[in-house]
């Protein structure tokens, strides 16, 4: 309990969402999820779990062995978001679903958050700059994804981001 501003304990009656919501307008950047515990033994029991946008950035990562978040220094807007920025596949991983790596893509949404691959992580998809954005792992019987990209919030996903949405998502329900 030594990297967190505040924890979910204090917000019992709010949904996760509401929660963090609540802790980043007041202005604190890191957070315990009360419930870390149960989400590793969901992972380690053979559970799919994705962690994206502002929850993996504000939580302490449950699966530090996999991704812990990581501080942008290129296009940064609210010291977390990298903002109009192109993503690249950087590992032709099987949760892919077939695309390549330099398969360079546009995100729906304006903005994205970066990890650090543990030492149990593999990177498959990186900004422009380098910092990883899709981070993935195993743990026990299941399977973690670390994304920080935000997905359906103005439109509809397509292209090489619908693909690699399904393809993520498909290997997380395995």
């Amino acid at each position: 309990m030594t990297e967190f501003s505040y924890s979910t304990a204090g917000f019992i009656d709010r949904s996760l969402e509401l929660a963090l919501t609540a802790i980043a307008e007041a202005g604190f950047i890191r957070v315990e999820i009360s419930s870390q515990e149960a989400l590793r033994r969901f992972v380690l029991a053979g559970g799919g779990l994705m962690i994206d946008h502002d929850t993996g950035w504000f939580m302490a990562s449950p699966f530090p062995e996999i991704a812990v978040r990581d501080v942008p220094t290129q296009r940064v807007e609210s010291v977390r978001h990298v903002v109009e920025t192109d993503l690249q596949v950087v590992l032709a991983h099987p949760t892919l679903g077939g695309l390549q790596e330099e398969a360079r893509f546009a995100t729906e949404f304006r903005d994205h958050m970066v990890f650090r691959a543990g030492n149990r992580g593999k990177v498959i998809i990186e900004n422009v700059f380098g910092d990883p954005v899709y981070v993935l792992g195993e743990m026990g019987t299941g399977r973690v994804l670390f994304s920080s990209s935000y997905y359906g919030y103005t439109r509809p996903l397509v292209a090489v981001e619908r693909q690699a949405f399904l393809g993520c998502i498909e290997w997380l329900a395995q």
